[in-house]
């Protein structure tokens, strides 16, 4: 179902899209881009958009797909323009005239799972995407157990590489007056 005919009928009368000035500007202490920016080819100036928005104090989080390395069919299938490296995320915020903050790898205990599926059956044409994203209910205790694994060990370190990364920006200095 069509995004813009669901807002219709719930009653919205202003709907943004891609290219639309928002009505605000410098409003939200936090903005966040959660799977987002990997579908747009001009990822830093849709930053550049998000960073209007952010209070002088206030940052940006993003969630972007990790490890060009992975780069299957469900890429394709997703719309995903591209899947970013540790260096990729960091220029990405400079593009964009942002501060870096934390860049840190999540889903790590993923990754070897990740790989062998893109190994194996990586550029196969998506067909039933239902059956593509299904996790079965025996994989789910175990996949459960080892990202509470994850968490737990890995929660403060920003090495490594998982199947997505979760990075935080800032204004620049200049910018927060």
């Amino acid at each position: 179902m069509n995004d813009l005919r669901l807002a219709r009928e719930a009653g919205l009368t202003v709907v943004l899209a891609e290219g639309s000035a928002p009505p605000f500007s410098r409003s939200f202490d936090l903005v966040g881009l959660f799977d987002v920016v990997e579908h747009v080819e001009d990822d830093a100036g849709l930053l550049d958009q998000a960073a209007n928005l952010v209070a002088p104090d206030g940052y940006i989080l993003l969630t972007v797909p990790a490890d060009p390395r992975l780069w299957s069919s469900l890429d394709d299938y997703a719309g995903h323009v591209r899947r970013y490296t540790r260096k990729m995320v960091l220029d990405l915020f400079a593009r964009a005239g942002l501060v870096p903050g934390v860049v840190m790898p999540i889903f790590r205990v993923l990754w070897p799972l990740g790989w062998l599926r893109t190994l194996f059956v990586g550029r196969r044409p998506v067909t039933e995407p239902e059956s593509e994203y299904r996790i079965s209910a025996l994989a789910n205790p175990p996949l459960r157990a080892l990202l509470a694994l994850e968490r737990g060990l890995l929660s403060d370190s920003q090495r490594g590489v998982g199947t997505s990364w979760l990075a935080s920006a800032r204004l620049p200095e200049s910018a927060r007056r």
